[in-house]
């Protein structure tokens, strides 16, 4: 190689602290924004994985005083 091609070679891959500097903004804020989606999906993981059980619990006491409800005012109702 002669020497204008060796220095057109290196330039492509040599950073200047300028081009690191950037470089380095770019990877922390990707870095950054990364560990928001994992821990956004982890979330909404967890969330997912809990819904049945505790929508069964609040369903199981909704219609507990839902029937209790019933019962009182069918009785009401049911003395008039």
């Amino acid at each position: 190689m002669d020497g204008s091609t060796e220095t057109i070679h290196n330039g492509i891959w040599d950073l200047d602290q300028d081009d690191l500097a950037s470089e380095r903004a770019i990877a922390a804020s990707t870095q950054a924004k990364l560990e928001r989606e994992f821990s956004s999906s982890g979330y909404k993981a967890g969330i997912d994985a809990s819904k049945p059980e505790r929508m069964q619990e609040g369903f199981d006491q909704g219609i507990a005083q839902a029937i209790g409800h019933g019962q009182t005012v069918g009785s009401l109702l049911g003395k008039l």
